[in-house]
């Protein structure tokens, strides 16, 4: 395996994820992601993964309201050279930030026909809560995803 660490998040690390192919069956890069980016960031909530110093996958959850918490995830195309030691990396903050931060729900959208993101969040243990229509700029459908903890 390649080095993997772990850093605390920097907007440039998504710069650098979205100026690379992204990982496969990603919906293409839409114009207003890289402001999004910056947009959901804040000190302890989001993170990189890192091989070889250079950021594979980025992501967090951005506090909403009380307990609540809105999750993403970033991925290059080199995530798939490491994708069950990243996948675990991930799986275990996204637990830590919930814990952390209080929150009894994260939530996520989805593009729904990007079937391995639907893999991976259910992997994650979030549920489909449904179908959102024309929830993208470009009016393309999206699943909204959730983890609850009760």
């Amino acid at each position: 395996m390649n080095n993997l660490q772990l850093v605390d998040f920097y907007v440039s690390h998504a710069e650098i994820i979205l100026e690379e192919p992204l990982n496969k069956g990603a919906p293409r890069v839409q114009s207003y992601w890289r402001s999004l980016v910056s947009q959901l960031t804040q000190p302890g909530t989001s993170f990189t993964a890192l091989i070889d110093a250079k950021p594979v996958a980025c992501g967090g959850i951005y506090p909403v309201w009380s307990g609540v918490g809105e999750a993403w995830f970033l991925a290059s195309h080199r995530l798939h050279c490491n994708t069950f030691s990243v996948a675990k990396v991930v799986k275990n903050n996204i637990e830590k930030l919930m814990s952390d931060h209080g929150l009894h729900r994260a939530q996520a959208t989805v593009h729904c026909d990007f079937k391995q993101a639907h893999r991976f969040a259910k992997w994650l243990g979030f549920k489909n809560e449904g179908r959102m229509k024309a929830f993208a700029s470009d009016k393309s459908d999206y699943y909204r995803f959730a983890k609850v903890i009760i």
